[in-house]
């Protein structure tokens, strides 16, 4: 699987992990994971990226209020979109719901038609299905258990 590079890391809040060969990074500081330091996280995986067509946005959200709004978001991240797949892992203990769009116009923002449905590809935790508007926060959150193994949370752009 062909993994997108954030853009630049700097764009990736403190909370946000990417995976670098076997040791995880942490705000800068790289750290290996070992049985001792077992935390909830999540590994991230967004499939149907158009590669080279703009880059994938990301909102992590640990409220429901103002949810989908990206003023709102707890954490944000940006992939280039060069590969059709991206993984990374995000250290978070609470329970969250993730929003992702790829920027194909390049203006930053979901564009949308005049009946504000979606133009670009986007999509929500757990797949949840956006219908006259966004899914409610309940239908996109994930609860990340302390585990070896991240929660694994896949987000597929239509």
């Amino acid at each position: 699987m062909d993994r997108g590079s954030p853009i630049p890391p700097a764009t990736a809040s403190s909370n946000a992990l990417a995976q670098n060969s076997d040791a995880l990074v942490v705000a800068g500081n790289s750290r290996t994971d070992s049985p001792q330091e077992l935390a909830a996280r999540i590994d991230l995986q967004i499939g149907n990226v158009r590669p080279n067509r703009g880059p994938v946005k990301v909102a992590v959200f640990t409220s429901a209020q103002n949810f989908p709004n990206k003023e709102s978001a707890a954490q944000t991240l940006e992939f280039d979109g060069v590969t059709s797949d991206i993984r990374t892992q995000l250290a978070i203990s609470e329970e969250c719901a993730i929003a992702a769009f790829q920027d194909i116009d390049g203006n930053g923002e979901l564009t949308t038609n005049r009946f504000g449905i979606p133009v670009e590809p986007c999509g929500f935790s757990n797949n949840a299905v956006i219908k006259r508007g966004p899914p409610s926060f309940a239908a996109a959150a994930v609860k990340p258990v302390v585990a070896e193994q991240p929660t694994l949370v896949r987000i597929n752009l239509p």
